[in-house]
């Protein structure tokens, strides 16, 4: 990955795949409360929808 970001620090091309999988570790940690709270299929859809909108919003800031 370092060779793609020729100009940018190590440090940031190595979190550039730490981020998102900390917003995964959180989500499966919560996963099992919101089943207990909304039961399972709510819960996936939830999760869905949060992903489709997370996937949007880095091409949609791109816009602004």
């Amino acid at each position: 990955m370092y060779h793609a970001f020729p100009g940018v620090d190590k440090a940031a091309v190595e979190m550039l795949s730490t981020i998102p999988n900390i917003g995964i570790v959180i989500g499966l940690l919560i996963s099992p409360f919101l089943i207990k709270l909304m039961n399972e299929k709510p819960t996936i859809i939830t999760g869905l929808i949060i992903t489709l909108l997370a996937g949007t919003f880095p091409k949609a800031l791109e816009k602004i």
